[in-house]
């Protein structure tokens, strides 16, 4: 069976939702995925809060943990996970330096002006900080507004 690297950047950072998802995925390391933003703008169709997502904006990056896994747990058990999501091939550069060939998931369904649950936001920052990301990307996830009450 084949394996992929998979480049988490929002809630699959956290090792203990990856843990329930895929128990086989392994951590291979930090990376940053040049050229790219994080954004709040895909809109969840169970509760209509903002998910995290990526677009290319030149001079920005994107922090986030590379995980081993198979295709067959990629294509069958994250695919179900992130719906409205599409696998994007994306080269991220480890923090020696490596550059890994890893996939992926953003989504072209964009919704402005929601906002995260409060939830779903510190799992994000609760995944960057575990596998510590640069102080400063930690920082900023950590300026993000939530929804009200959540």
């Amino acid at each position: 069976m084949a394996n992929v690297l998979y480049f988490a950047y929002g809630s699959n950072m956290c090792s203990a939702q990856m843990r329930k998802r895929i128990p086989d995925a392994e951590k291979i390391g930090v990376g940053r995925l040049a050229d790219y933003a994080l954004v709040w703008d895909k809109q969840s169709k169970i509760d209509g809060s903002a998910k995290a997502n990526i677009i290319e904006r030149a001079g920005s990056e994107v922090w986030g943990v590379v995980y081993r896994l198979s295709s067959d747990d990629l294509r069958k058990k994250m695919d179900q996970h992130e719906g409205g999501y599409e696998h994007q091939h994306v080269t991220v550069l480890l923090q020696d330096g490596a550059a890994l060939e890893t996939v992926t998931y953003i989504s072209h369904q964009r919704t402005q002006n929601i906002l995260p649950t409060r939830e779903y936001w510190q799992r994000v920052v609760d995944g960057a900080e575990e596998h510590h990301l640069p102080a400063d990307y930690i920082a900023t996830l950590r300026n993000v507004m939530c929804r009200d009450g959540s």
